[in-house]
């Protein structure tokens, strides 16, 4: 998985967290699928905070939150 589609759900931008916690609600089907998935959140986390760490806004500025699917799209 792409750090950007961790940051898409359906056609909204959500955090990294908020992603995470629909995939496990959806697909894990065992603890350990479930514990596999809190794994990778770390990860990407912390892959998160180095994107972020070069750039003069946060991962969860109005910038970012407020795009939508149509707004880049230009519609």
């Amino acid at each position: 998985m792409n750090y950007s589609d961790t940051r898409v759900k359906h056609d909204e931008i959500v955090s990294v967290e908020e992603r995470y916690h629909d995939l496990i609600a959806r697909y894990s089907k065992t603890i350990a699928h479930r514990d596999f998935l809190l794994e990778k959140l770390d990860l990407y986390f912390e892959l998160e905070q180095h994107i972020f760490s070069h750039l003069p806004i946060a991962p969860l500025d109005a910038e970012i939150m407020r795009l939508s699917i149509d707004h880049i799209k230009g519609a």
